[in-house]
């Protein structure tokens, strides 16, 4: 019995780690649910460029930026995160993604946090 538990969880981690990545979202979200989403965006963007000095220097030189202002990340032996995020081009968001990722192996915890991609070129950009 156990083994078939063990089986099941881990194909339920190898399903989820071969759907996670960075993925496009079309249509979904209201309005209101984007310009929250740009508003955060742009203040995490903004506290990024104010407390680290290298990538406010990056941000001009960037041809984007991915800001995932909130991923959430938790887990127990099994893991998932996940958060969406804004593409910001010359300040004004150019597209929406959502990001989801799961793991497995010794862990256990929450966590919260922000992520930003600089895209330098335009090969990134494509």
């Amino acid at each position: 019995m156990k083994t078939n538990t063990l089986l099941a969880g881990l194909s339920l981690v190898v399903a989820l780690a071969l759907n996670s990545g960075c993925v496009t979202s079309g249509g979904g979200g209201s309005s209101d649910s984007r310009a929250a989403l740009d508003s955060k965006a742009k203040t995490a963007l903004k506290q990024l460029h104010a407390t680290n000095p290298s990538a406010a220097a990056l941000g001009k030189q960037a041809k984007a930026v991915l800001v995932f202002p909130a991923v959430l990340k938790g887990g127990f032996m099994i893991g998932a995160q996940s958060g969406n995020g804004v593409l910001l081009q010359n300040g004004h968001p150019a597209g929406y993604f959502n990001l989801t990722a799961a793991s497995y192996g010794f862990q256990a915890g929450l966590q919260s946090f922000g992520y930003a991609l600089f895209l330098m070129n335009d090969k990134a950009m494509q």
